[in-house]
């Protein structure tokens, strides 16, 4: 226990740091756009989403009292610090007080736990559901009695309404359950959570949703694997490290190697193992036929990576061990926290660029078009090319594709390189054929362009 305080604090400090260094982006644009509806506007929104509406509600509520997405962030920073207290208060007697408090320290200094506790999204809730999910099926396996009962289908109820990938946790609980005769008994038990999911359930089977913007196994399994120990599936991919420098990168290296190597000791009669494993292996086999593996939504199941490396480390029993992975931990977290190549893209700069003259904003993808509609509300925004969100979705955050007016004379155009939709090329020759540019800026991967209409011949 002694352990945990100091972690908790210098995670809770890094987090803080990261919470006013991070940049305002997509994916917390999305948030924002759901949760400031009305709530049965919101309800139909996420439907066409990827996500259950529990976040999206607590959000919701948060933004009557303020509007700021500083504070939004503040619910994940709480969601890391329960997350970091249930790992030791709630496995602690599954494995031991020292696995526990280990893998509750290696959490907390996580750059994965870092990035998901500083930015206004669902997955620290996610990850806080796992471990309470997890501990209280664990519970009722030792022991099935009215109590556990109730605490395993509230916490597995709540999970499910938080993240779909929360359903992957049922593949091992029921293997346990019908594979080992004492546990047979457990079954209706996991089939009430699945009964309260049925509403949400019967609502997604009657809407349209966005597909998964999913890579391959191929690529997502790696990703998964490490990004517990060096991040990389947010804002800054793991395909950015390569612009780090030698020392950064020799630094995630040693991490990656010696954190898989605990990893791979810990599995061995590890019960805990099998609810990590499971669900990483179906979505394995699920990405390699369609897109629905993302290892940003499987960040969830961080805190079972390190519960397992944690017994990995006292398995091998190697000295200093424990201090060597936190400070590795430590060393990437602080790295990404003080190092702007990590913050993403800077839209306020790009917002205060833009209303130096008060003109429209064109937008070649949704990447800026919906950050940029928070940030700058007193500035036209609108988007050249096809938004790649299902109809559903555009017709309550907004977002339609629109045409610049011939009545505009001038206009930005705002560029982000990173992203690239199958008719940018053909906005882009409608916007020469008409504007010329006159002066340009580069913040990151997005260009920013002052462009003003051709004089008519």
């Amino acid at each position: 226990m002694k352990l945990l305080i100091p972690t908790i604090l210098l995670s809770s400090t890094l987090v803080g740091i990261s919470i006013l260094k991070q940049n305002f982006w997509f994916d917390e644009a999305i948030t924002y756009s759901f949760a400031s509806l009305p709530l049965k506007s919101l309800l139909l929104a996420v439907a066409s989403d990827n996500n259950p509406p529990l976040y999206y509600i607590l959000i919701h509520f948060l933004l009557k009292l303020t509007q700021s997405y500083y504070v939004l962030r503040i619910p994940s920073l709480l969601f890391v610090i329960l997350g970091t207290l249930s790992i030791y208060l709630l496995f602690k007697k599954e494995t031991s007080p020292k696995i526990a408090t280990t893998a509750s320290a290696f959490f907390a200094l996580s750059p994965l736990t870092i990035y998901i506790g500083s930015e206004a999204r669902l997955h620290s809730l996610s990850a806080l559901m796992v471990i309470l999910t997890t501990a209280t099926f664990i519970s009722l396996r030792n022991k099935k009695n009215p109590k556990n009962i109730l605490l395993f289908v509230i916490t597995s109820s709540l999970g499910l309404y938080t993240q779909f990938y929360l359903f992957l946790l049922f593949i091992p609980f029921i293997l346990l359950a019908v594979t080992r005769k004492r546990f047979k008994k457990l079954l209706p038990v996991l089939a009430l959570p699945l009964v309260v999911f049925i509403p949400w359930f019967i609502i997604l089977l009657t809407t349209p949703h966005n597909g998964c913007w999913c890579p391959n196994t191929i690529l997502s399994l790696p990703a998964s694997l490490v990004s517990p120990l060096i991040g990389g599936v947010g804002k800054f991919t793991l395909r950015n490290y390569f612009l780090l420098n030698w020392p950064g990168k020799i630094l995630f290296a040693l991490t990656i190697i010696f954190g898989l190597l605990h990893l791979a000791k810990g599995i061995k009669k590890e019960i805990i193992a099998s609810f990590y494993f499971f669900p990483l292996l179906s979505l394995s086999l699920a990405g390699l036929f369609i897109p629905v593996f993302s290892p940003k939504g499987f960040s969830a199941f961080s805190p079972l990576f390190f519960l397992i490396t944690a017994r990995g480390l006292f398995s091998l029993k190697l000295r200093n061990s424990i201090l060597i992975m936190l400070l590795l931990l430590s060393a990437v977290s602080v790295l990404q926290v003080t190092n702007p190549l990590f913050w993403g893209n800077d839209l306020k700069k790009i917002t205060s660029t833009t209303s130096s003259k008060n003109i429209p904003v064109a937008n070649l993808s949704i990447t800026t078009y919906y950050p940029l509609s928070h940030l700058n509300k007193n500035q036209p925004n609108i988007l050249i090319t096809k938004n790649p969100l299902n109809e559903k979705t555009v017709k309550y955050i907004g977002g339609s594709q629109q045409k610049i007016k011939k009545s505009i004379d001038d206009l930005w155009l705002i560029d982000d390189q990173n992203w690239q939709p199958p008719d940018k090329e053909i906005a882009l020759k409608d916007i020469e054929n008409f504007f010329s540019p006159k002066e340009k800026y580069l913040f990151g991967s997005v260009s920013v362009t002052y462009l003003t209409r051709n004089e008519k011949i």
